[in-house]
């Protein structure tokens, strides 16, 4: 897994977020959703998930920095990306005083972010197959 393979993880995360508020948006058909309220959503994933991208990379530097070729990362990535949400929840419910109900938010994160690391995993298996065919 390279740098870039973090990066578009968290890229398809903000993707399936914001598909997910789209389709929120349609189905509540009220006046007050218009597309100004889907890039509000969009510009405060962004901001909101800025930390978790550093705290990525910066957990991919170590993690790497060793052995550049390791294989088994979906486990250790999985349970990165669980934890990095499980902080944003405790900081959300307990320093911001947000109620607990707003914690199904990052239960939709959580959700967006694993299955955006299987599609970027599944990716690097089908580049990794390819090269060892043409190879």
């Amino acid at each position: 897994m390279k740098y870039k393979h973090l990066f578009f993880v968290w890229l398809l995360a903000e993707i399936f977020l914001g598909i997910g508020a789209l389709f929120i948006l349609l189905i509540q058909q009220n006046k007050t959703s218009d597309i100004g309220m889907l890039l509000l959503v969009f510009g405060y994933c962004i901001l909101v998930s800025s930390p978790s991208l550093i705290a990525m990379f910066i957990f991919h530097y170590f993690y790497t920095k060793e052995n550049l070729a390791i294989n088994n990362y979906f486990s250790t990535y999985a349970i990165l990306i669980i934890a990095i949400n499980v902080v944003y929840a405790i900081c959300s419910t307990f320093i911001f005083t947000m109620g607990r109900e707003f914690n199904i938010y990052y239960i939709f994160t959580t959700s967006a972010g694993l299955l955006a690391l299987w599609v970027v995993h599944q990716k690097i298996k089908r580049q990794q197959k390819n090269d060892l065919i043409t190879n």
